[in-house]
């Protein structure tokens, strides 16, 4: 993988329990719970794109109306967030078929709020990507082998446009550009 581990902080949040997650958002999306594949063909389009949304935001929370006006932006409220149960139903059977209850949970709500598990161990394409180029930026006019460093490990995370599945969807356009720009 392209990705380097991240999350040496202790999990505190039950994440100790969860398999470490590979997600590559970066060419085209993939996900693998503890380095098996999840086949994403039987799941419906909408949380596929529930999975995306979570999965770029690599473990940071998205309230539960940020996802209804990305993915059902016509939707009246309600309708919204029966809609997204829906998707996120379908979507824990997915990623958890033997999470029996009480068990790690890979998508975790967090109030009003969901976001993925990142465990320990995981590797996210967007997060090296990020960290990468931050650390790049840090470097820049002060050491020039780590600024160099951080840029090969920045280009090699970068595999082709931010999940191009998306198209020109409002919620991806404008973090794709700036990724794109970042790599460029």
């Amino acid at each position: 993988s392209n990705a380097r581990d991240i999350g040496a902080a202790a999990p505190t949040d039950g994440s100790d329990e969860v398999p470490p997650l590979e997600i590559r958002c970066f060419g085209a999306f993939a996900i693998a719970v503890a380095g098996r594949p999840v086949g994403l063909a039987s799941l419906k389009p909408r949380p596929r794109a529930v999975l995306r949304l979570l999965a770029v935001n690599a473990g940071r929370p998205v309230h539960r109306e940020v996802i209804q006006e990305a993915l059902w932006p016509d939707a009246e409220p309600e309708a919204g967030a029966r809609s997204l149960h829906v998707a996120l139903s379908a979507l824990r059977r997915e990623l958890e078929p033997a999470a029996g209850r009480g068990g790690g949970e890979i998508l975790v709500r967090d109030g009003d709020a969901y976001r993925l598990a990142i465990p320990a161990g995981s590797r996210i394409d967007v997060l090296a990507f990020d960290e990468a180029v931050s650390r790049a930026r840090a470097a820049r006019g002060r050491d020039d082998r780590l600024t160099v460093a951080a840029y090969r490990a920045a280009v090699t995370a970068y595999a082709g446009d931010l999940l191009p599945e998306d198209g020109p969807a409002d919620w991806i356009v404008a973090r794709r550009d700036r990724a794109r720009a970042d790599y460029v």
